[in-house]
């Protein structure tokens, strides 16, 4: 899997998460990484992250 495969799938289950409840929809594919990092740590179990990073 590569980054880009990685982050929809990591921004998919944000998405689920409710994380991203203050942004409009069509600013979520521009979010820095940095701050997506750290909605990650924030929001997402680290079950999710490595469940997500090998399919």
């Amino acid at each position: 899997m590569n980054n880009k495969q990685l982050r929809k799938r990591l921004e998919q289950k944000l998405i689920e998460e409710n994380a991203f409840w203050s942004y409009d929809k069509s600013s979520i594919d521009i979010i820095p990484e940095n701050e997506f990092i750290e909605k990650v740590l924030l929001h997402l179990d680290i079950e999710d992250v490595f469940r997500n990073r090998s399919l």
